[in-house]
């Protein structure tokens, strides 16, 4: 059994049983029936049987810095590369 944990997944939240499981050009796949009975799949990523990020869970959405703060250090990189990368 497994549950859909990604968000915009029509079936987050529900569980469902697993049929195989394979891997597709690196991605473990998940197949289960829906509830038509068809067999259909989903990455292992997007359900509870993968472990979340750790990122993810300890920046729960947030960031440390603002896009403004980010957008000025490129531009003082920047500055310093045409300055021969010297500090002063």
């Amino acid at each position: 059994m497994f549950c859909v944990v990604h968000p915009f997944h029509p079936g987050c939240g529900r569980r469902f049983g697993i049929v195989t499981i394979r891997s597709n050009w690196g991605e473990e796949l998940l197949y289960y029936r829906d509830q038509a009975g068809r067999l259909v799949s989903i990455p292992a990523r997007w359900t509870d049987r993968v472990a979340a990020d750790p990122l993810l869970v300890v920046s729960a959405g947030r960031s440390a810095f603002r896009v403004h703060d980010l957008l000025e250090l490129v531009r003082l990189m920047d500055t310093m590369g045409k300055e021969g990368g010297h500090e002063r």
